[in-house]
């Protein structure tokens, strides 16, 4: 292995370990449009075998170029001699062109048809050899031009071969970089999120997560049930099969219109503001606390900024919806079909279980301003 190929594999290496080093307890998720830490992982990869196979032709072309070097010193060094060979052999050449008269003479003077043909032979023969000798140089020459291409062009593409293996270097050093710093960036914010629901567990309720679970429960909505039997997906909201799952009809409107407002006013600013009728619908429909979704979204993507999906403002699976409505919809009936009707420490554990303390504790204190 190359001292370049032990770099490429050690930046990879690095990457791994590195962000996962800062990404420890951090859950949020990552920006759609941004690289995950598998693929950049794969893209160092990639730029590894990339130097690797470049490097290889390297070493190929470079053998082949000694040969050639070789071949060229050979053929430089035969040359000479070969000109005064070829040169001697033009000269026999031309002497036997001089003298045809004095060759048919010796031809004719033959005593038999057998020594006739041999004579014969060995005048061709002489001449052939001749031949062959004068044009041995020209070949010879012939043979050094196409060496010295072949020679230039394994050259050529020698450094073209270098320059795909450090852009490949390069290339790795900068996904390595890119994802150190993303993962930095994340931690970074982590961090300040972290800090933040600290001061404010600690400002509102003195750090005890008792008092906080009390402060939730007693501030729940009080015309809402307290246990809602969920609504199964291919079911209506109001179907009589879930009577619990909805206010009674002469408390639905009221009751949507106080959440609406209380959930427009804790949204404001964000990608979500406006949806309050939507949030505070489903919650009558479907028998849940109506700032509990809404808070889950502050928790997991800052009310809806930082979706990892389209429309996935609660950090839902690996889920996308075509509209908010549909959205806030979906996300309150999964609340109420597998998490209960407000938040607790269990659902905590079950909807994030790598930070669940935190996470209550986040999102309990964002529902304590709705």
């Amino acid at each position: 292995m190359t001292r370049f190929t032990t770099k490429l594999r050690g930046i990879a290496a690095g990457l791994c370990a590195g962000v996962v080093a800062l990404s420890l307890g951090f859950a949020s998720p990552a920006i759609a449009d941004e690289p995950s830490i598998d693929e950049l992982e794969a893209r160092v990869a990639a730029a590894a075998k990339t130097y690797e196979d470049a490097m290889a032709k390297v070493q190929q072309l470079e053998a082949s170029i000694q040969e050639n070097q070789a071949k060229i010193a050979d053929i430089e060094a035969r040359i000479p001699e070969q000109k005064e060979k070829s040169a001697e052999a033009i000269r026999r050449l031309y002497k036997f062109g001089q003298n045809k008269n004095g060759l048919l003479e010796l031809i004719l003077s033959t005593d038999d048809f057998n020594s006739f043909i041999s004579m014969v032979g060995y005048l061709g023969a002489v001449t052939d050899a001749n031949t062959a000798e004068a044009n041995r140089l020209s070949n010879l020459k012939a043979e050094l031009e196409s060496t010295e291409a072949t020679l230039e062009a394994q050259k050529e593409e020698a450094e073209k071969q270098r320059e795909i293996a450090d852009q490949a270097v390069e290339e790795a050093e900068e996904l390595r970089d890119q994802a150190v710093a993303e993962a930095a960036r994340k931690a970074a914010e982590e961090a300040a999120r972290a800090a933040a629901r600290s001061a404010a567990q600690e400002a509102v309720f003195g750090g005890d997560t008792s008092a906080l679970n009390s402060a939730i429960h007693e501030s729940a909505p009080q015309n809402q049930p307290p246990a809602a039997e969920p609504a199964k997906p291919s079911e209506s909201p109001s179907s009589s099969a879930n009577p619990n799952a909805s206010v009674e009809p002469t408390d639905r409107d009221s009751f949507i219109a106080e959440w609406t407002e209380r959930i427009d006013a804790y949204l404001a600013g964000s990608p979500l503001a406006g949806y309050g009728y939507a949030f505070a619908e489903a919650a009558c429909d479907y028998g849940v606390d109506p700032r509990w979704s809404p808070a889950i979204s502050n928790t997991e993507s800052s009310k809806g900024a930082n979706c990892f999906l389209p429309h996935n403002a609660w950090g839902w699976g690996e889920t996308t919806w075509p509209d908010w409505e549909t959205a806030i919809r979906a996300h309150v009936r999964g609340l109420a079909q597998g998490y209960g009707y407000t938040i607790s420490e269990a659902a905590a554990q079950k909807y994030c279980p790598p930070n669940a303390h935190d996470w209550y504790v986040a999102t309990a204190s964002e529902m304590a301003k709705i």
